[in-house]
């Protein structure tokens, strides 16, 4: 995969909210932004999961931002600017951002995590070549799984709307079919699995 194409993954996992401060101003958001060794389907075409220690050499660049479904126009924090924490740890990649109730989409991204309506993270990244592995299955059915080792780019973490990690989206089946027609496959089998993953993409 080339390290200038950003790829967004989201899951269903816990999104905290609270006040902090005496005047309420500001409102710290928790929530994991990867899990790890967790392997999902990536549009019925492959597995994928994210290695400990993945993003160790991104989370010390401080340039990574908060934002509201990956919208670059709603800002929530910024590590440069020291509103927003990003921690690895057993358990995955954990982020902490102070939000300011004060702006309007501060107020409003609040009150949809206070109501429940939005559930998931997700991170947007990219990497190298050299920054994930291959397993192929041992049987003829199974999907490959594609482990990430290293991001070489973490642009924003984001709590998110849908939180499904397993899309059928558009985006998603293409980021999946650039991404099988770069791997070599292996037998007649997955040669067939190849072509019918291609076909499907073409026609969406």
């Amino acid at each position: 995969m080339s390290d200038d194409i950003k790829v967004c993954r989201a899951m269903l996992c816990d999104v905290e909210c609270r006040s902090d401060d005496a005047d309420g101003a500001l409102s710290t958001v928790t929530g994991y932004a990867a899990v790890y060794n967790s392997p999902v389907v990536i549009a019925g075409m492959f597995r994928e999961q994210v290695a400990p220690g993945a993003f160790d050499g991104v989370i010390a660049d401080k340039r990574t931002t908060a934002l509201f479904n990956h919208d670059p126009n709603i800002i929530l924090g910024n590590q440069s600017g020291g509103t927003l924490t990003l921690e690895s740890d057993d358990h995955g990649l954990r982020y902490t951002v102070d939000v300011d109730r004060e702006s309007m989409w501060g107020r409003e991204v609040l009150r949809y995590l206070q109501r429940g309506s939005v559930v998931g993270s997700s991170f947007g990244f990219m990497l190298d070549e050299d920054g994930q592995s291959i397993t192929y299955p041992d049987g003829p059915h199974g999907l490959r799984l594609r482990t990430i080792t290293r991001v070489s780019q973490l642009p924003d973490v984001s709590p998110v709307t849908f939180p499904a990690y397993e899309s059928t989206t558009a985006e998603a089946r293409s980021q999946a079919a650039a991404w099988m027609a770069s791997v070599p496959f292996v037998g007649c089998v997955d040669t067939r699995r190849r072509r019918l993953a291609l076909r499907e993409h073409e026609s969406a």
